[in-house]
Order: structure tokens, then C-alpha cells, then sequence
């Protein structure tokens, strides 16, 4: 934790009066709190411009500045209640979800995980990783998807302007920087058509190496 201290009498007293300061430096939240334990303030002086805020993040940027972008607060006490910023590091996602207790230590668990519970490899191309930090394993996707009825798949299918090389190039290409609306334009499709490509909504039968042989 920080060795930097901050003081409390900086604060608005309608702020302080929420919290109580333990022995151990934390700012023990005792005001309203959410569900899973983070405290909750709310901003705005009449209830028509009123918008709730988390404790520990109102207090981190009154005392200390704005977040970075694309980062969050993780508690090095371990302690969600507290809002002392002292207590508090800036870290991407990812890094709090390795950091953290409880459900988050199965995610730190599995992100040391080489291979799905089916066996398959977690490498760059078969791996998707979710928003929120997870992963998933894009050949057991493939395998969950129903049995096609009724029409045909891919190429297949009359109404079909790409085939599954056109996918795997997609894919290649995107990867490699290549603007989607471009490939688009090229391809003689819709730009939402190249994004369902790349998001994995549609052609998730395609293998990502199709055309390493070619």
C-alpha cells in the first residue's frame, strides 16, 4: 500500500461523516452499500441532478485526480468497504481480476490453465477472451452450435457472398491492422457483415488456420 497519507478534513463533511478511520489506516465505509460490499455516495445537491458514485472511487479522484482511462481501483487492503486512497492502485482489468479474493481466485486459478476442460489448447487463435477478463475456447463453441436445419451453411448456402477462405482471410487480415470497412468495400459486403466475422457471430465453423495451407 501507498506510504502517502491523505487528510480526511479535505473532504466535504457530508462525505466524511460516512466512513470511520480503523486502526490499520482504513476509511471504513459505513454509509449505503451495494451488493457486493462497495460503498455507494451519492452526488448532487436536489434530487434532479442526483447520480450515485462509488465511495472508493469519489474519494480516489477528489483526493488524487482522474482514473486513467481503461483502468479501475483495486483494493490493496483487500477491503471493498474502504475508501482510503491511499489503499487504492490504479490496474488494468485483467490485473485485478488476478489480484482479487474469492470468485476472482478461480480466475486467477484458470488463467494459469494451458488447455479447456475438453482438452484443447488455449493458443492465440483458439482462444476468445471476454470482456470482463475471461476467456473462452473457440473450438468447444464450434462444437456446442446445434446442427444446421433446413438450410445449407456457409458457401453453401445460394445466398452466400463470402466462403470460408474470404472468412479466414477476414480474420487474418484484421488481425494484421487491416481496416474492416476496407475489407468491406473490397469484398462487396456491409461493414457489420466483416464485424459479425470478427466478433465470432457468424461463420464460427471456419477454422482460424484455413489458409495456412494455401
Amino acid at each position: 500500500m501507498s506510504s502517502v497519507s491523505f487528510r480526511t478534513d479535505l473532504l466535504p463533511r457530508r462525505f466524511s461523516s460516512k466512513f470511520i478511520l480503523l486502526e490499520n489506516g482504513r476509511w471504513e465505509w459505513i454509509g449505503n452499500r451495494v451488493w457486493n460490499g462497495y460503498g455507494r455516495f451519492y452526488i448532487g445537491t436536489s434530487k434532479k441532478d442526483q447520480r450515485r458514485a462509488s465511495s472508493h472511487r469519489w474519494a480516489y479522484e477528489f483526493l488524487v485526480g482522474p482514473i486513467p482511462v481503461g483502468l479501475e481501483l483495486d483494493h490493496l487492503c483487500r477491503n471493498r468497504a474502504c475508501c482510503n486512497p491511499a489503499h487504492l492502485e490504479p490496474v488494468t482489468r485483467r490485473q485485478n481480476v488476478l489480484r482479487g479474493d474469492g470468485p476472482a481466485m478461480l480466475g486467477r486459478i484458470n488463467s494459469t490453465k494451458t488447455h479447456c476442460a475438453h482438452g484443447h489448447e488455449f493458443s492465440e487463435t483458439n482462444t476468445r477472451q471476454r470482456p470482463t477478463g475471461g476467456r473462452t475456447c473457440r473450438t468447444c463453441e464450434r462444437l456446442r452450435q446445434p446442427p444446421n436445419r433446413g438450410y445449407a451453411r456457409g458457401s453453401r448456402n445460394s445466398n452466400a457472398i463470402l466462403n470460408e477462405r474470404d472468412v479466414a482471410r477476414v480474420r487474418r487480415d484484421v488481425a494484421a491492422g487491416r481496416s474492416q470497412n476496407g475489407l468491406a468495400r473490397e469484398l462487396g459486403v456491409s461493414a457489420s457483415t466483416i464485424n459479425s466475422i470478427i466478433s465470432g457471430r457468424t461463420w464460427k465453423y471456419v477454422p482460424l488456420d484455413e489458409l495456412e495451407d494455401s
